[in-house]
């Protein structure tokens, strides 16, 4: 049985760990804003949020201050938004999308093997995993958070 550390590089195989810890950091600071703007403790807040994906859990958010005319907030909620929607697409195609290993599929490492994945389908060419891809995907989930965070009401 081949370890995935074997075929995989460690700044690779480490980047995508370090992304997903991110990423589940901005989805909790969401989680505790819709909590705090519902006034419900922890074990309340939970079974609201907890089957929600990034996405709709800004959409509800977003809901929430819309209804309380929050408008301010309404417009940094809908541009965070937006940006959140293009780092879910390539952190699901990371995390989540079909890993193709360039150089045969023999479990040995070596030269030209690489992790790749595909998006939309068999038909579309597969793109390697690069570790400069994984760092901006990682640099967005901060500079995400730091700006969800400058909204004072969640800092």
């Amino acid at each position: 049985m081949v370890k995935i550390a074997e075929w995989v590089s460690r700044d690779i195989f480490e980047g995508v760990g370090r992304l997903c810890a991110y990423y589940a950091y901005l989805e909790g600071a969401v989680a505790q804003a819709i909590w705090l703007e519902l006034q419900l403790v922890h074990d309340q807040g939970h079974p609201v949020t907890d089957n929600l994906q990034l996405v709709d859990s800004l959409k509800l958010l977003l809901a929430i201050h819309e209804r309380n005319r929050n408008d301010e907030v309404v417009v940094h909620l809908k541009s965070l938004r937006k940006r959140v929607a293009a780092l879910v697409s390539d952190r699901n195609l990371l995390v989540h999308g079909t890993i193709i290993f360039d150089g045969g599929y023999d479990g040995r490492s070596g030269p030209g093997v690489r992790w790749l994945v595909r998006r939309g389908g068999y038909n579309r060419k597969p793109q390697p995993v690069t570790i400069t891809m994984i760092n901006g995907l990682i640099a967005e989930c901060e500079a995400l958070t730091t700006d969800f965070n400058t909204i004072g009401r969640f800092a």
